[in-house]
């Protein structure tokens, strides 16, 4: 694994423009999908909730959803 869970979390928040401060029920994994390892990030931040897949080795986001409702 050669970005962090750390480095995966600032990639999905500045991607979604969101300050870390307002997210709630953050939720990270590392599966494997295609073959390769990601991280499957969850959260909340306002109304919507965000689902996000980053590829381990690269960093690159591979999927991401925003979804309107609250936890």
């Amino acid at each position: 694994v050669a970005v962090s869970e750390a480095d995966a979390k600032a990639i999905v928040l500045e991607h979604a423009g969101i300050d870390e401060s307002v997210v709630v029920l953050y939720q990270s994994k590392i599966d494997m999908d295609g073959g390769r390892q990601v991280y499957e990030i969850e959260f909340y931040a306002g109304d919507y909730e965000y689902e996000y897949k980053v590829d381990c080795t690269s960093g690159e986001i591979l999927k991401y959803e925003r979804d309107k409702g609250r936890p």
